[in-house]
């Protein structure tokens, strides 16, 4: 039987966005490493009372820089973010035993092979809209790109394919329908392919 008690996270963002012209916005973000702590009780069949655990993962620094160039009834937008999953670092109090004796903590493993396996990648984004000139109507499409995190294992990155409108019939509603399309390329070959739909209503009082 397992208790989880509170989940604690904890993080710092901060970002700037620059105008070099009206037409024109350039967007950046740092985000500190973010740390997420969890506190745990377990009781198992060979164990009388209850037994504490306390474990926690915390990530690297997360950069991310976005811009977009407003040309008309045209929007442009391009995205990047760099991230290092190789500095994910694990802590906790467990420990691996044999013969029932502790030999050495469940970290040392873990965070060896983080740093083995996992990379550092850069992911991006791009999309535009068109603001169609006689009916309030806007078109958009966009591509996704997130490069594989680790070597060799499980799946290796994911592209996204999106398309959509939104339309304003009345100043007060606005109806937006989206579909993406996400495709995994997995080991020996083979490739997952999901395609989600989504429609949205928006009043404005």
């Amino acid at each position: 039987q397992t208790c989880a008690l509170p989940i604690c996270a904890a993080a710092m963002s901060l970002g700037v966005m620059l105008a070099p012209v009206p037409q024109w916005r350039i967007g950046l973000l740092l985000r500190t490493p973010q740390k997420i702590s969890i506190k745990e009780q377990s009781q198992g069949t060979e164990t009388a009372g209850w037994e504490k655990y306390k474990y926690s993962s915390q990530g690297p620094y997360y950069l991310r820089a976005g811009t977009s160039l407003n040309l008309g009834p045209w929007l442009v937008a391009a995205d990047a973010y760099w991230y290092d999953y190789s500095q994910i670092k694990f802590e906790s109090n467990l420990w691996d035993y044999e013969g029932g004796i502790p030999v050495e903590p469940i970290d040392i493993c873990i965070n060896d092979d983080l740093r083995r396996h996992y990379n550092s990648v850069i992911g991006f984004a791009l999309g535009g809209e068109y603001l169609l000139p006689v009916f309030n109507v806007k078109v958009r499409a966009g591509y996704r790109n997130d490069p594989a995190f680790k070597d060799g294992q499980g799946p290796d990155g994911l592209t996204a394919i999106s398309t959509g409108f939104s339309v304003v019939p009345v100043p007060q509603l606005k109806v937006d329908f989206a579909a993406v399309q996400t495709t995994w390329a997995l080991d020996m070959e083979e490739q997952w392919i999901v395609t989600n739909y989504s429609v949205n209503l928006i009043f404005r009082l």
